[in-house]
């Protein structure tokens, strides 16, 4: 009998323990407030991410529960980052020269327009180099040739037509020239 006491005693401790440890645990958790619908729109996630093929860059959509979504552009040397609002689908440029992006509009804006008329994205533009922003309306589509020079952009259908076909535009991006496909 005395041999099983120690072993008794040990039980009795550890049980006292966590009697303690629950005691103390369970107000504090009670005590955590509830999530709420407004506490759930602030919640972001990062998505589409992007880098420069010299790893200079790096650039990352963040969405956002209430819609509102923004690129946030990393320069990675100079420790800033650009932040893009209603910005998404980030690529470089083969090169590390150029990032081009898809820019929408807000979801206020996108609430006041008419349900007949949709929504015609822009493309964003940074000259990695220079550090300089174009923008360029009216863009569906894009795409960088493999040698990172040239950028091809598709436009929208005409509004109010019978065309199927869309503009196609390819810049030349040293020298800013433009060819153009036109339907």
């Amino acid at each position: 009998f005395e041999r099983s006491r120690p072993a008794w005693r040990a039980a009795r401790s550890r049980s006292f323990t966590a009697a303690l440890l629950l005691s103390g645990a369970l107000p504090a958790a009670a005590q955590r407030p509830t999530l709420t619908p407004e506490d759930y729109a602030q919640w972001e996630t990062i998505t589409l991410t992007a880098m420069a093929p010299d790893g200079a860059w790096f650039a990352h959509v963040v969405t956002r529960e209430e819609g509102d979504d923004e690129l946030r552009i990393r320069d990675v040397v100079r420790d800033t980052t650009h932040v893009i609002p209603y910005a998404t689908r980030p690529v470089f440029a083969p090169g590390a020269r150029w990032l081009a992006w898809s820019l929408g509009i807000s979801e206020e804006e996108r609430a006041q327009l008419p349900p007949d008329r949709p929504v015609r994205a822009s493309l964003g533009l940074l000259d990695l180099h220079s550090r300089t922003f174009s923008l360029i309306p009216e863009v569906a589509d894009f795409s960088f040739s493999s040698d990172g020079r040239y950028l091809a952009l598709r436009g929208f259908p005409a509004v109010n037509s019978s065309a199927r076909g869309v503009d196609v535009i390819v810049r030349d991006l040293v020298t800013g020239a433009t060819v153009s496909f036109v339907n």
